[in-house]
């Protein structure tokens, strides 16, 4: 069957068709071979093939290319625990290729594309005389084991990165987990985990406390007051909507609630 490119129309009404259409449109965008065709029947997608970008060879054969001289890269997930191999690319220039989004995204360095099961396998050749390292990434079904530099120079580092977050009341401080691919005058980032988040305010929103001695009540702006709220032993009540405290001194946590809000007593 001869290939053809297929633009498609965005459908924002069922998530799975939007899925489908919109990979589908990306890779026409970018230059790509539909070997089915693609149609929408009562509100699903029927005939759809993952495809291959256009740029990319049938063969190593056909691309010219002798498999001494190309390396490997390649994605595999199985079983329930979210298992996977990853292998990543770092070329001389500092760029990383993924298999995972290799897919999606042109690179004239990548020679051949195979893709199987829905993405579940993920096969991308790369010419080795680009590459400066190959990073294996692995999850077992014990746990992430890390990452292994497989082929090439460098070393595999790990730094902690806080980053800050304003909002209009708080700043929320986050501090990240960074494994580094280094190498000479290159480093790449591969990997984050978000290990800590902190959070302080930095203005006073305004709230309304009304009540007495038997039931303090506290409604407005306290979104970012919740966790003060709760340790002067205010309660959230769904239902009415507002902040309660029963058999607590009016006057005395009116006086706390002015060290981190705006208070207006009804």
């Amino acid at each position: 069957m001869s290939s053809r490119v297929v633009v498609l129309p965005w459908v924002p009404y069922d998530r799975r068709v939007h899925i489908v259409l919109m990979r589908a449109y990306m890779r026409e965008s970018m230059g790509a071979r539909v070997s089915k065709n693609v149609s929408v029947v009562d509100g699903g997608a029927r005939g759809f093939e993952d495809v291959t970008p256009a740029h990319v060879p049938n063969s190593l054969e056909s691309a010219g290319e002798n498999q001494e001289d190309i390396i490997e890269i390649k994605y595999s997930t199985w079983g329930t625990h979210g298992q996977f191999i990853r292998t990543l690319a770092v070329l001389k220039n500092g760029e990383v290729i993924d298999p995972k989004t290799a897919i999606w995204a042109y690179h004239d360095k990548i020679i051949k594309i195979e893709e199987k099961s829905s993405g579940k396998k993920i096969n991308v050749y790369i010419k080795k005389g680009d590459v400066l390292a190959v990073i294996e990434e692995y999850k077992s079904s014990s746990g992430w084991k890390g990452f292994t530099i497989i082929y090439g120079d460098g070393e595999i580092n790990v730094d902690f990165v806080t980053e800050t977050n304003v909002t209009k009341y708080k700043a929320y401080h986050i501090t990240y987990k960074v494994y580094y691919y280094v190498n000479k005058n290159i480093k790449v980032e591969l990997k984050r985990e978000r290990v800590e988040i902190s959070s302080e305010l930095i203005g006073k929103p305004k709230i309304h406390v009304s009540g007495d001695d038997k039931k303090v009540i506290v409604t407005g702006d306290t979104f970012h007051i919740k966790e003060q709220l709760k340790s002067l032993g205010f309660k959230w009540e769904p239902l009415q909507k507002y902040w309660c405290a029963k058999n607590i001194n009016f006057a005395e946590v009116v006086k706390k609630l002015q060290e981190f809000a705006e208070v207006e007593e009804a």
